[in-house]
């Protein structure tokens, strides 16, 4: 499933980067529980998809009708 995920965020229409827990907490210092989909712009940051909602999927499809 790794990699039919790393083609389903490819294909998305919007620029994705992947950040470790660590990474992402230096970068925006916000405390988060990881796995989750987060929104930047220029000025905020927004959690977009929750680690339970991630977690609650069974397959890629179930994750790909959250977005």
């Amino acid at each position: 499933m790794k990699q039919e995920l790393k083609f389903f965020v490819e294909s998305l229409l919007i620029k994705t980067v992947f950040l470790h827990k660590d990474e992402f907490e230096k970068q925006y210092k916000i405390q988060s529980s990881l796995l989750a989909v987060y929104v930047a712009t220029n000025a905020t940051i927004r959690e977009m998809i929750t680690k339970q909602e991630i977690d609650s999927c069974q397959d890629l499809e179930q994750l790909k009708k959250l977005e």
